[in-house]
C-alpha cells in the first residue's frame, strides 16, 4: 500500500517516535523512506543564519538514523532543505509531492491544543497543506 513514506524530522528526539513508526511500516510494506529535514533560515540585514545553532549536530544525528535504516534493509535517504519564509510544513508537503509520497509521518512536540494553535505548529499546518495522508505520532509525554 505504501511505497514512499516521507518523515518530517527536525533532528530532535521528539521526532524519533515518528521515525520508528515509519521504519516499522517501511519494513512491512517494503517502502522507501525519505527523511526530510528543514533548516529554517532567519533573514536580516547581515544575511541569513540557521534558526538553530546546532544544525551540524542535528544533521549528524539524521545521517546516523538514515544509515541505520539502510543497514536494516530499508531504502532510506535524507533530504535537507532550507526555507526562509515558507516554513517547514510547506517544504515537507512540497517534498512529498515531488516524491509522489503515499504518506507523511510526523511527530508532535507535546504542546497542548491551544499552544499548537497559538504557536502554529508544523504538524497542524501540514495537515492543511498535504495532498497525501499525514500520520501524526504523539510524543511520549502525550501518551
Amino acid at each position: 500500500m505504501f511505497k514512499t513514506i516521507v518523515v518530517g524530522h527536525g533532528g530532535s528526539p521528539n521526532a524519533d517516535p515518528a521515525l520508528a513508526v515509519a521504519r516499522s511500516m517501511a519494513l512491512r510494506e517494503e517502502a522507501r523512506i525519505i527523511v526530510v529535514h528543514v533548516i529554517e533560515i532567519t533573514a536580516g540585514r547581515g544575511g541569513g543564519q540557521p534558526l538553530y545553532l546546532d544544525e551540524d549536530e542535528r544533521r549528524a544525528i539524521l545521517d546516523q538514523h538514515v544509515r541505520a535504516l539502510n543497514s536494516e534493509g530499508v531504502q532510506a535517504e535524507l533530504a535537507v532543505r532550507q526555507t526562509v519564509l515558507s516554513g517547514p510544513a510547506h517544504v515537507i508537503a512540497d517534498e512529498a509531492d515531488k516524491e509522489n509520497a503515499d504518506l507523511i509521518v510526523v511527530g508532535t512536540r507535546g504542546y497542548s491544543a491551544l499552544a499548537q494553535v497559538l504557536v502554529g505548529g508544523v504538524t497542524l499546518r501540514l495537515l492543511h497543506l498535504s495532498r497525501c495522508p499525514v500520520l501524526v505520532v504523539p510524543s511520549p509525554e502525550q501518551k
